[in-house]
């Protein structure tokens, strides 16, 4: 949602407002066995937007690594 504001009226106007289709990104989540990734499958995240993935390790395991376009990443412990 956006809010516009015309200020100071002292004349007719016409406004006008045109909308466009969002842009979206496919981010696909695969991993292997030891843990789980949610949300995990094919994730649509729309243009400009923060995407978090919470990453679980079974019991017994931890993180290895974690790659995104096949480029390792900083694993965020929190």
């Amino acid at each position: 949602m956006a809010k516009f504001t015309v200020k100071n009226l002292q004349a007719d106007h016409l406004l006008e407002v045109l909308f466009r289709a969002a842009t979206f990104f496919t981010i696909t989540v695969t991993s292997g066995d030891g843990g789980t990734v949610s949300p995990s499958g094919t994730v649509s995240v729309a243009a400009g937007a923060d995407q978090t993935f919470e990453i679980t390790p079974d019991a017994g395991k931890e993180i290895d690594k974690i790659l995104l376009d096949g480029v390792e990443q900083v694993v965020d412990p929190a």
